[in-house]
């Protein structure tokens, strides 16, 4: 069953295919092929779900990820328009003059605003806005305040404008942080957190609208989370970055309850709400030694690979995986995002 506003539009997903800007001289690293992998198992799974959806190659190629996905350049948008698209999803990298900005006002998005976006996906200012409205975090320096850490360790090393775990490295010795010469641009680049040495979560945060929940349409009015996602086999304490071990390998859902546990659901849904979040999150979290889950990241947007191409089957996400525990193939997930709200809001 698929709700019928749905059938209503016509759908094309953005990649990323061109880096992003410089900010405050701190560029995220884009990943390699610019998401345009999920983004054609976006489109794939859309159009199984009876979705209409415009690709670049009319008589696109399940196994080829280019024949699914416009570049998030102007040219591409504006070829997705020009192809009959009436909602863009920007499975992309979002920032302040990103060339979508020009079009929102004439067509739908599914994805979160670039102002969010902009101000947040930086861990440090993320860290303390988190602090300021008393979630629990924890502690976190940047490089240029490092002579006021505490010389407990170990610490974590992460990338400031970072993409998931890629990049984050546990420091168990002062000499493994790297030597930075006064007024160097990556003293900027870098955050110092401390190492929580509990279990880790994520959790998947789904905005209010419209799902299909055991065969019906259901109003859902507030953020709500899918099952929790527990994390497993660590290297170093780390968890690998998923290019490098699939999720399927090191992650598991968890069905079973505590009040922690209750506690941090709680936590990132009153994160979404107060963010006035206009897409789905998916908040990663950490035990401390007294076993409260401190948040350690907000990922506004989270990777959304899944089944249902040629070679696909262990390309799962943390999102897919909570979403199939939840009883949603990756068609029903996706299908469900697409409809979860007026995509018309503002942008």
């Amino acid at each position: 069953m698929k709700p019928s506003s749905v059938h209503d539009r016509v759908v094309a997903v953005l990649y990323q295919s061109s880096p992003t800007p410089s900010q405050g001289g701190i560029r995220k690293p884009a990943k390699p092929g610019g998401y345009r992998d999920s983004a054609a198992d976006i489109a794939y799974a859309l159009r199984q779900g009876g979705v209409s959806v415009v690709t670049p190659n009319s008589e696109a190629d399940p196994a080829r990820d280019l024949d699914w996905a416009f570049g998030d350049e102007r040219d591409g948008i504006k070829a997705a328009l020009d192809a009959g698209a009436s909602l863009l999803w920007a499975n992309t990298t979002l920032y302040d003059g990103h060339p979508l900005a020009e079009f929102a006002n004439n067509v739908g998005v599914v994805g979160q605003s670039i102002a969010l976006v902009d101000r947040f996906e930086d861990k440090w200012v993320m860290n303390q806005w988190l602090r300021s409205h008393q979630f629990p975090v924890p502690n976190m320096w940047t490089l240029r305040f490092l002579d006021v850490v505490p010389t407990v360790l170990p610490l974590v090393l992460k990338p400031r404008r970072g993409r998931g775990s890629q990049g984050v490295q546990r420091i168990v010795s002062r000499n493994d942080i790297p030597a930075l010469a006064p007024g160097d641009k990556c003293l900027d680049a870098f955050v110092v957190e401390e190492y929580l040495p509990g279990e880790e979560v994520t959790i998947s945060v789904m905005p209010p609208g419209s799902f299909v929940i055991d065969n019906r349409v259901r109003k859902v009015s507030g953020y709500w989370a899918l099952p929790p996602v527990m994390r497993r086999y660590h290297r170093n304490g780390i968890i690998p970055y998923s290019g490098e071990v699939p999720v399927l390998d090191n992650s598991l859902v968890d069905h079973t309850s505590s009040r922690a546990l209750e506690q941090l659901v709680s936590n990132c849904e009153a994160i979404a709400a107060r963010l006035y979040s206009r897409a789905w999150l998916r908040i990663d979290a950490r035990q401390d030694p007294e076993g409260v889950y401190r948040i350690m990241d907000v990922n506004f947007k989270p990777n959304l690979t899944g089944p249902g191409r040629p070679g696909r089957d262990r390309d799962v996400s943390l999102v897919a995986m909570a979403a199939a525990s939840y009883g949603w193939s990756y068609s029903d997930l996706v299908t469900n995002l697409l409809q979860s709200q007026d995509w018309t809001l503002p942008f």
